[in-house]
């Protein structure tokens, strides 16, 4: 007997973003501390990019249902075809079961309605439902159909968890505040930014290069990452240091959603030294992160931010190169000025101006100062060390 976790799936698996990423890591994670995964996709393969990756040989991928040619064309018919199939998926669960006396469901989004019949099924079938939020509930819920499904979620499926899982200390006070989670005394834990370490090693494709690169990975659009500010801060700095180079990786291609980096692109003097790479696969971010004299990511002090936690800081850090970051959400809590990043104050663009000059102008701080923040991500945020949550807490809800 022992520990069987389950992940379940209606997205293609193919095209994997920071949050499938983490999901993956959680999942390699349990597996590691000895636990079985089972991973079940609706109405989808499991890609080659997967089921071939050692690391997760692990996790037993189930597909449950094909996705039929009508369906392709309509995303109503292969919505409530996916509903269908988790209506249906007691008899998939039940034998997966046998074995373990412990057990638990790991789902994430808000999609009242799927959720329901999550909980619904892990009732049926005794497994603990454990829930994850990354990112604050309202942030883009500008409809009235969002914020409906949003008040159902948060006021009935929330309070029906076993426990809640978060990444930031303000989404840990949001959760444990609600009226009928605090009533119910539904467990709410922290669940930090994790990364799988050992995929961030240096390998051989080493680039060479005169420049001091600053890199910066992620999106382009919006005000999530602040890349706006980054350009302009470069722009500051980058006639005295002029052998550095700005280099941002990320989908560039729908200009209408750029005004303010292609507005902020005006500030600088020579355009050949800030260098857009657009969408790259996996490996090759890695090995960018790895060529890069620093990392730099000019978070703004927004909701987003205070309530989230940068999956990309993890891995930045990794890497051992240094970082400059804004002194975000928390951030502080973890890295110190000077010790194990740079930290700009927020929305100062002089601020990060001179915290990417500070760290350029001298290499052997700088190294320093990255190996001490890669020292830190293997003790807090490796992914075998957050995932020693999820074991505890599923201890104690079946202690209860």
């Amino acid at each position: 007997m022992g520990k069987t976790f389950f992940f379940i799936s209606s997205s293609d698996l193919s095209r994997l973003g920071a949050a499938q990423f983490r999901l993956l890591a959680i999942a390699r994670g349990l597996t590691e501390h000895g636990a079985k995964v089972y991973w079940i996709l609706l109405a989808s393969k499991v890609p080659d990019s997967l089921s071939l990756d050692e690391k997760y040989q692990s996790i037993t991928f189930i597909s449950v249902g094909k996705q039929r040619a009508l369906i392709n064309n309509s995303k109503v018919a292969s919505y409530f075809f996916r509903l269908y199939l988790l209506i249906s998926l007691g008899p998939v669960l039940r034998p997966l079961c046998c074995d373990s006396d412990h057990k638990a469901l790991f789902s994430v989004g808000d999609g009242f309605l799927n959720l329901i019949v999550i909980k619904r099924l892990c009732s049926k079938e005794t497994i603990l439902l454990f829930h994850e939020r990354t990112e604050y509930p309202y942030l883009n819920a500008n409809s009235p159909l969002k914020r409906l499904n949003l008040f159902l979620y948060l006021n009935i499926f929330i309070p029906q968890c076993d426990h809640i899982f978060v990444i930031s200390t303000a989404l840990r006070e949001y959760f444990s505040t609600l009226p009928k989670v605090k009533r119910k005394n539904v467990p709410v834990s922290i669940l930090n930014m994790l990364v799988e370490t050992d995929r961030y090693q240096k390998s051989d494709r080493t680039e060479v290069t005169s420049y001091k690169d600053v890199v910066y990975v992620g999106t382009m659009y919006g005000d999530k990452d602040g890349v706006y500010n980054l350009i302009r801060a470069f722009g500051f700095i980058m006639d005295n240091i002029p052998e550095a180079r700005l280099i941002l990786v990320g989908d560039d291609k729908r200009k209408a959603l750029m005004a303010k980096v292609i507005s902020a692109l005006k500030s600088i003097t020579d355009r050949n030294r800030v260098v857009f790479i657009g969408a790259i696969n996996r490996m090759d971010v890695i090995n960018k992160i790895n060529n890069s004299y620093c990392l730099a990511l000019a978070r703004p002090d927004n909701i987003q931010a205070k309530y989230g936690f940068p999956t990309k800081l993890g891995e930045y850090l990794t890497t051992g190169r240094p970082v400059v970051v804004t002194a975000v959400g928390d951030i502080p809590l973890f890295l110190k000025d000077g010790d194990n990043a740079f930290i700009a104050e927020p929305d100062s663009i002089q601020s990060f101006a001179s915290k990417l000059e500070e760290c350029l102008s001298d290499e052997a701080m700088a190294s320093a100062i990255g190996e001490r923040g890669q020292k830190l991500v293997k003790e807090q945020f490796d992914y075998l060390a957050v995932t020693k949550v999820i074991l505890l807490a599923s201890e104690k809800g079946y202690a209860q």
